[in-house]
Order: C-alpha cells, then structure tokens, then sequence
C-alpha cells in the first residue's frame, strides 16, 4: 500500500509542467502600422489630438502593439496634413472629368464655437451613380456678415468646380440669402428669410453661383411664418390667441409637475407632448394630442390641473382645417420657381418613385 502511494505521489511530481501560451510573434505589427492605426482611429473617431500624450493611451497601444511607440502631438498633426493633401488630391482628380455638380454650405455651432461646412454632390456619366464628398469643415471666426459667408465660398475654386456648380443649397439664414442676392446668379424667389440678424460686410467681392433654397428649411418657413399669419388675420386671430393660451397652461402645467402628468395619464392614458421652439412639428404634434381627446376628457383634465376650460369654438379651431388653404397657396408661391425648373422635372422623370407623374397631362406632352 505504501509502495502504491509512493509511486502515485512521484507520478504526480514527475508531470511535465503546462505550457504557458504565448502570443506569435507573426502576429506583432510594424511601426508604420500602428502610426496609420491610430491616426485612423483619432480622425475616424473624432478623437482630440491630445490623447497620443495621455499615459493610459500609450500604454495601452504600446501593450497590444508588442512594444511599439505613440507618436508624439506634433507628429500626428503633420501626419494629418499629409493625409489632408492625398485626399484633397484625390478629390480634386475625381471632379476633373465631372461636368456638373451641387453643393450644399451650412453653419453650425458647437460649445460656443462656429464651423461651416460645405459639401458636394455629383451623378457618374457613365455608371449614373451618385457620389459626395466633403470640401470644407472649417472654423467660422468672427461675425457671420454675407460677405464671410461669401468668402468661405471660395472653396469651389480650391477644388476646381468653380464653374462646374449648378446650385448651391442653404438654409433661408438671412445672410445667406444676402450673400447669393450680392454676389450670385439672380433667381425668381422672394427674398423673405428666418429671423435672424443680417450683418453688412466690408464690401469685397464675390462671384457665387445660383442659390437653391433648402426645401425643409423652406417648408419650416411656411409652417410658421404663413400659418401664424393666417390665424393672425381676421376674425380669427383672438380665437387663435386664446386657443393657444389654455394649450399653453395645459402643457406648462403638465411639463412642471409630476403630479400633473400623473392626472393627464390617469384620465386619457397619454403623455402629453411639450412643444419646442425651433421644431414647428412639436408644436402640430402637441396640439394633435390635445384636439384628439374626448372631448369630456379633455374638460376633466382642464379642471383637475386648474386651467381654464376650451370652448366648443377653440377646440374646433385646433383642427386648423382654415389652414390648409393659406399653406396650400404658400407653397406655391415658395416652391413655384423650383416645381417650374426643366432641371427639377429632369430630375424626377430619372426617379422612378416619381417619373412624370406628378405633372398634369398637358404638362407631360410639352417635356
């Protein structure tokens, strides 16, 4: 018995250790590799700059790359420049054999800072696929007067399409408008704009091409300007004043207590929508739910929330039906220079979604 427990215990010695795995070594990247990885990663991402100089950073890309180093801040923003040049160069041959393009420019801002933005848009001759690119995501320093806006427009010419530009399209930002009616091709629309402040320039000049105005920007125009004047004028405009005031205390209400969300889900089993200022489909779509109660439902949350009743008149006028005229003749008026355009209908005949048949028939025989 002791020989057996013997012999056991030495077999149990004389295992041969487990082997430890290891990572192939075929598998360790080159230097120039994890450079392009991570710039890829940085760009990509958009990732600061600054975390090539974070500690973590380079020992985690120092770890999984077998040893290799980070490049420095300095480094990277050169490798950046290069890469920027290759693809503006790409671009550029790109467009060469391109005989017509759109483009698109747009300001934005972010954490107190103003960018503006260009892009471009072109069909394939041959395959007719539709390609876009990216000309410009620069900062905008400064005031935004027309003639900046005009000089950031410069960028056409950077990339060779300075002649090659059908239309550009924007929003309907006062200076915008200002910017093409100063220095591009003149075009049959109004010149009525979003309420923002229009900044004069410093006088250089500029040649733009034709303005195209952005259809939603311009649909937002006509769902608030037309349709405020509309309920403003006549008979209405009281009606209209005090229908939105009792909707008004009945979204404040339910917006600031929880309690009085809790009162509207127990009597309709809704959630009120809030209406937010610069998206005029909020406010339809809280006025929606509002004119979509029962009517009893509608007086029993009035009166557990302590807001004054809406009379059979104001919640009729709710459903707008007087609307749909002035909105019907404001997009014709808006959109009469575009639903006029050969270009436009050549567009849409190449859509199968749509062809021709939008056009009456008589308007069919003269394209």
């Amino acid at each position: 018995m002791e020989d057996a427990t013997a012999s056991s215990s030495t077999h149990v010695v004389t295992q041969p250790p487990l082997k430890q795995a290891r990572i192939d070594s075929g598998l360790s990247m080159s230097q120039q590799r994890v450079n392009k990885l991570v710039l890829n990663f940085l760009v990509d991402d958009v990732q600061c700059f600054s975390l090539v100089e974070q500690p973590s950073f380079r020992k985690l890309i120092e770890g999984i790359s077998g040893g290799k180093k980070v490049m420095c801040r300095k480094t990277l923003m050169q490798r950046i420049d290069r890469e920027f040049a290759v693809m503006k160069e790409s671009v550029i041959s790109k467009l060469i054999n391109v005989d017509t393009v759109c483009t698109t420019a747009d300001i934005w801002s972010a954490q107190n800072r103003s960018f503006f933005g260009v892009t471009c848009h072109w069909i394939d001759k041959d395959t007719l696929e539709r390609h876009s690119a990216a000309l410009a995501c620069t900062r905008l320093n400064g005031r935004h007067t027309y003639d900046a806006v005009a000089a950031k427009l410069k960028i056409h010419a950077e990339y060779r399409i300075q002649n090659k530009v059908k239309s550009t399209v924007t929003d309907i930002g006062s200076n915008f408008v200002k910017a093409f009616r100063e220095f591009g091709v003149r075009d049959d629309e109004s010149d009525d704009y979003s309420d923002e402040v229009e900044e004069d320039g410093d006088g250089e000049q500029f040649f733009l091409p034709q303005h195209q105005r952005c259809a939603a920007h311009t649909l937002n125009l006509i769902a608030t300007n037309e349709i405020h004047k509309a309920a403003s004028n006549g008979p209405s405009f009281k009606l209209y004043r005090s229908a939105m005031a009792k909707c008004s205390s009945i979204w404040n209400k339910a917006h600031r207590s929880s309690l009085a969300t809790e009162v509207v889900q127990e009597i309709a089993n809704v959630h009120l929508t809030v209406p937010s200022v610069t998206r005029w489909n909020s406010e339809f779509r809280a006025i929606t739910k509002l004119a979509g109660l029962p009517e009893e439902k509608l007086r029993e949350i009035c009166d557990k929330l302590d807001v004054p009743r809406l009379y059979p008149q104001e919640s009729a006028f709710l459903y707008n039906s007087h609307i749909v005229t002035a909105i019907s003749e404001a997009i014709e008026e808006r959109f009469g220079s575009v639903l006029a355009s050969h270009e436009a209908k050549m567009a849409t005949a190449s859509l199968p979604k749509f062809c021709l048949n939008w056009l009456s028939p008589e308007k069919r025989d003269d394209m």
